[in-house]
């Protein structure tokens, strides 16, 4: 069963659909590898502290940008482009420029992703 949420951004449905489990940890393990390489991030520490979603945001806006653009354009495999109700076609960093023309709109679709594939952030505190 595919778990998924519409979202409205420039006039225009978005179905934001959850990674699979492989998936989502394959992205989620890239993330904390490449934040704690880049930021020293004590990730031993996490289960004690947690990491929510603002935390991972705010950590990858610290990652240089060439290390950090391809693992954020992974989050398009997620989005799917709806007219009428019905899904026409996934997204991905080559089509969404055509449906999207606002930069903060693209990060505002960006974390939107991140928010619904890792809402069990707040799970990590002991």
């Amino acid at each position: 069963m595919i778990t998924s949420k519409v979202i409205e951004l420039e006039k225009q449905k978005f179905e934001i659909r959850k990674m699979d489990a492989v998936s989502g940890e394959r992205w989620f393990l890239k993330a904390l590898s490449l934040i704690g390489h880049c930021l020293n991030l004590d990730v031993a520490q996490l289960s004690e502290t947690g990491l929510n979603i603002n935390d991972l945001v705010k950590a990858l806006c610290n990652v240089p940008f060439d290390e950090s653009y391809e693992l954020l354009n992974e989050l398009f495999t997620c989005v799917y482009r709806k007219i009428d109700g019905k899904v026409t076609e996934q997204l991905d960093i080559n089509t969404v420029s055509g449906y999207i023309t606002n930069p903060v709109t693209l990060m505002k679709l960006r974390i939107e992703v991140i928010k619904y594939n890792f809402d069990f952030f707040s799970d990590l505190k002991k």
